[in-house]
């Protein structure tokens, strides 16, 4: 899911960063591409621009002047240019990308101080414009994929003199999205492309980068006196309707719910545009007061059926209306003159032998023919029909399924319009039993069996203790064949009955088993899906789908990253929900973007939004992002959600990467329940473990939720709760559950600020309320109360006594992960370094060691998936196994974390540093399940030590003789394998005193 993170800071010495001053004026130009205006007259030149790549001059020179009114963002360049006869000017589509083949310019700028999405603008000599937002693929490592929905509004006027042409601009500050409290870190660049007086372009830059796509390289820039407070709008719920009107024309409508948090009282006009050719647009005026939501509607006459750009824009009022912000999409908009929509089943269309309910009920929606007679027939092994002698825009039809024999059913609307009989027809399915059937509620909620549960679990493999809480893992095993699929579910099962296996349903089925795939390499998943990739799909799918322990099919991990096909991932889903419709099908996005994209091609989405934690407390998304992609998702699908259970990314020695702890955790699980989602699957196991706040506080956590389940798993009150919060903080989040009568509030401090909450609960409710695994009693007297939140606190409120003195106890588990990671340096162990983070892991990697950490090596090293990293590269992938011979875990639960040499190694031997030379009385070896049977240990004397272990025991003392030594070898004379995760491993830990 993650890829290599180089160390970057290498890269960043390399090249200045020169600040940019951007001026703030009250002066607008008259955009006309002649930069005579007085504004432009007292500003200074930009120039100094130099070949991508490199620090050589340009031939022919280019530069700029800038400024801002906090409305536009304008830009006056000049490109000179000897041959002006021979510009490149050919003209493309609208939007297209290939612009840059022309003579032009690229306005490349960001706000993100993390540097994880930009924007690009492609200008022509001729003022054509190709908009792209560019966000970085969820590896950290500039790789960067394109959203070509985005829109700029970008105004350009461009003009041609006898040595130079010219252009002017002016971009809206509204084509970014503003939110309170951000941060903002400006950076800018211009490159520009020439391709007159030669066949070869002459591709240059102002920033000094290395290659295109390098944000971080990008000019620093000063936006003097920028006020984004009028930018702060929210966008909610978003719905289109396209119908056809009796003219026979297409009419489109849109309602954008909007949060107005500028802090003053608005008039607005929104606008809805089609962006083909000539575009479509209409606006419409709408008032919105401080602090409120509203909701915004716009009718766009005449719109045209297909697919196309859909772009939703709020401007504020004036007689030069600004764009204030804006969400464009891709839309296939089609109309459909009868329709209709399956309310029960809720899921897939099917009835399962679990239901408890088999009723099936359908609102059929005319948008034509209303008043005419309309019949709906359900067709299968039992026919039965209903008719409705005076129809209405929307019929609700009722059908039990109880007395229906199992079978394929098309539910078949039939009416008369216009004397033609128009016809709708939806596939409904009555499924025989299947063990371990998987269904959803209509609330998205997952029931096994006809039980409801608390999905919890991980990503990658999961090897750790039974609990009983912990019931999923997410798998990316590629298999020889079908059969070995089913075994390693069989396998995980046996080892732990809760636990239910996700899979890959897109296997080569390859005899070399784990390689890369070909017939479903990435290359191949960008058009539809071919015959060949079909009957792998048949071939895997439909054996492996009779398995109990089978949870359901894994179609992607983030294939907006990938640049893939969504429509692929929906013929894809729909293929499976065909061969298997008892197991559901799973998607993974690491973005919003990629979430609206490909939400088509799953049953569940799973959102992995990580905010990325640094020892110096910061975060490279808002603390409350996690609600951001929960809401996403959660509007689209039934969603769970993929908190950030490992550390990631790992850094800079300037500015380490660290673990969630218990309160990060607890705040990514709490918003992601309160925004409605349904499960969890953390990222990850073969991560987690080695950091004492995720073995434990994951732990604890998911107690916790399996405790809370009825209650989390129902959907929040809409509006059921609302906090006022001093001092004001952006997305403190509030939520109210009801379950069986009783109460239970989620209040999440997303902030790194001690505040007051205010409590208003809808439903007037007075009583008492007691903190969940906390000492906490709040009186609620007309639904009103109040509470003081630590940075990042999440709290739990309940109705219920009882069950909140049974949740985990928060302040207890804090301090068993304070004790646990202290305990893991013990008082005189000349070689224990403790927990490390990953930066700390790959400095301290070194044979000799240093003035602070010891040094090791060994005659070899077997490493596996986690520990193959060269030497001198941080990134989440570590340079062996050695470390953690000093990390204090004595007890690994996985086999990363312990060290055995490679199976060819016969005289196998590891030798220990000290970071300076000590009298050493004892070493301490902790090795797994007894495997290691005896060895010798010689100090720098000499002098020699031989051990033997015929009690098998875990730990072994060997007794030294307390020389001044400096180094220390252990040679390992017989070690056996036994049974277990590290049954294959000799040691686990190495202690000298």
């Amino acid at each position: 899911m993650k890829k290599l993170s180089l160390f970057g800071a290498a890269l960043l010495a390399a090249f200045s960063l020169f600040s940019l001053e951007i001026p703030l004026s009250s002066k607008a130009p008259v955009l006309d591409g002649k930069l005579t205006d007085e504004c432009w007259k007292s500003l200074p030149w930009n120039e100094g621009f130099t070949l991508v790549g490199s620090k050589e001059p340009v031939q022919e020179k280019t530069r700029f002047k800038i400024f801002h009114d906090n409305s536009y963002l304008y830009i006056g360049i000049e490109a000179m240019e000897s041959d002006m006869a021979h510009i490149r000017a050919k003209n493309y589509s609208p939007d297209s990308p290939m612009l840059w083949r022309n003579d032009s310019l690229e306005l490349e700028f960001t706000k993100d101080p993390a540097c994880l999405q930009f924007r690009k603008c492609i200008i022509d000599c001729t003022g054509q414009v190709c908009d792209l937002l560019c966000v970085d693929n969820n590896t950290d490592s500039e790789i960067f994929n394109t959203v070509f929905a985005w829109k700029s509004c970008v105004q350009v006027k461009t003009s041609r003199e006898t040595d130079r042409w010219v252009m002017e601009l002016a971009l809206p500050f509204g084509c970014m999205d503003f939110t309170p409290g951000e941060k903002l870190a400006w950076r800018l660049n211009l490159g520009r492309n020439r391709y007159a007086g030669s066949n070869k372009a002459e591709v240059s830059s102002w920033a000094p980068i290395s290659g295109r796509q390098k944000p971080k390289q990008f000019k620093t820039a000063d936006m003097v006196s920028f006020q984004p407070k009028k930018y702060y709008y929210d966008f909610g719920k978003y719905t289109l309707n396209f119908t056809r009107g009796i003219d026979g024309k297409y009419v489109l409508r849109a309602n954008m719910v909007v949060h107005n948090q500028t802090g003053s009282f608005k008039i607005l006009r929104n606008r809805l545009t089609q962006d083909i050719v000539p575009v479509r647009e209409a606006e419409q005026w709408t008032r919105l007061g401080m602090g409120q939501y509203g909701t915004m509607k716009v009718t766009l006459a005449d719109a045209k059926p297909g697919e196309c750009v859909v772009n939703y824009a709020l401007y504020a009022s004036g007689s030069k209306p600004v764009l204030l912000k804006q969400l464009s999409r891709v839309e296939n908009l089609q109309y459909r003159s009868v329709s209709a929509k399956i309310l029960r089943p809720a899921y897939r269309n099917n009835l399962y032998a679990t239901m408890p309910d088999k009723t099936i009920e359908a609102v059929v929606s005319l948008k034509e023919g209303v008043g005419s007679p309309l019949k709906i027939e359900l067709i299968g092994p039992k026919r039965v029909e209903k008719h409705i002698a005076k129809s209405k825009a929307e019929n609700t039809v009722v059908f039990d399924g109880s007395q229906l024999p199992d079978g394929k059913y098309t539910l078949r609307c039939s009416i008369r319009v216009n004397g033609r009989n128009v016809i709708s027809e939806t596939v409904i399915r009555k499924l025989p039993y299947l063990k371990g059937e998987i269904w959803l509620d209509k609330d998205g909620v997952t029931y096994i069996d006809g039980k409801k549960i608390m999905p919890f679990g991980w990503y990658g493999t999961y090897d750790g203790p039974a609990f009983p809480w912990v019931n999923n893992v997410l798998l990316l095993n590629l298999f020889k064949t079908p059969e070995a699929a089913v075994k390693t579910v069989q396998n995980y099962r046996k080892n732990n009955p809760n636990l239910r296996v996700m899979l890959v349903p897109f296997q080569d089925l390859d005899p070399k088993g784990w390689v890369s795939p070909r017939i479903f390499a990435f290359e191949n998943m960008k058009k539809s899906l071919t015959a060949v990739q079909k009957e792998k799909i048949r071939q895997f799918v439909s054996y492996v789908s009779k398995t109990d322990g089978l949870l359901g099919w894994y179609m992607a991990d983030e294939p907006e990253g990938r640049d893939l096909n969504p429509n692929w991932y929906e013929e894809a889903r729909d293929l499976i929900a065909e061969l298997d419709p008892y197991h559901p099908c799973f998607l993974l996005n690491y973005g919003t973007d990629g979430i609206r994209r490909f939400y088509k091609g799953c049953d569940i989405l799973i959102p992995d939004c990580y905010p990325q934690y640094f020892e110096d407390g910061t975060t490279s998304h808002p603390r409350w992002c996690s609600s951001e992609w929960a809401r996403t998702s959660t509007a689209l699908r039934p969603a769970w959600q993929m908190p950030q259970g490992c550390l990631w990314p790992a850094g800079t020695p300037q500015r380490k990467g660290v673990p969630p702890d218990l309160a990060d955790q607890r705040s990514e699980l709490f918003q992601a329940f309160a925004n409605n989602v349904k499960g969890i699957n953390f990222y990850a196991w073969y991560l987690a473990p080695k950091y004492s706040e995720l073995r434990i506080g994951t732990e604890v956590n998911g107690k916790t939720l399996y405790l809370l389940k009825d209650y989390l798993l129902q959907n929040s009150v809409p509006g059921g709760i609302t906090a006022a919060v001093s001092p004001k903080v952006p997305e403190f989040q509030a939520a109210l559950k009801v379950w069986n009568g009783k109460l239970c509030i989620i209040a999440v401090n997303t902030s790194m600020k001690t505040v007051k909450a205010d409590f208003v609960l809808k439903n007037g409710f007075s009583g008492t309320l007691y903190g969940a695994g906390e000492k906490v009693t709040k009186t609620v007297k007309n639904g009103r109360f109040s509470d003081t939140f630590a940075p990042k606190a999440t709290r739990i409120y309940l109705t219920d006594v009882k069950l909140a003195s049974a949740v985990p106890d928060v302040q207890a588990a804090a301090k068993a992960i304070a004790d646990y990671k202290a305990g893991r340096k013990k008082p005189g162990n000349l070689v224990g370094i403790g927990q490390m983070t990953d930066v700390d892991y790959c400095l301290n990697a070194s044979d000799k060691g240093g003035p602070d950490v010891p040094g090791i090596r060994a005659s070899s090293d077997q490493t596996y998936w986690g520990t193959h990293a060269k030497k001198g590269v941080i990134g989440m992938i570590l340079p062996g196994s050695l470390y953690f011979m000093f990390d204090g875990e004595t007890e690994p639960q996985r086999t990363e974390y312990a060290w055995s040499p490679c199976r060819g190694d016969k005289k196998p031997w590891m030798e220990i540093t000290l970071s300076k030379a000590a009298p050493v009385k004892r070493m301490v070896l902790y090795t797994p399940n007894g495997n290691l049977r005896s060895c010798k240990v010689t100090d720098d004397t000499g002098k020699s030590f031989t051990v033997e272990n015929p009690e098998k025991k875990n730990v072994i003392t060997v007794t030294l003789g307390g020389n001044q030594t400096k180094k220390l070898k252990i040679e390992f004379l017989n070690f056996v394998k036994s049974s277990g995760p590290l049954g294959e491993r000799v040691l686990t830990e190495v202690e000298v005193y």
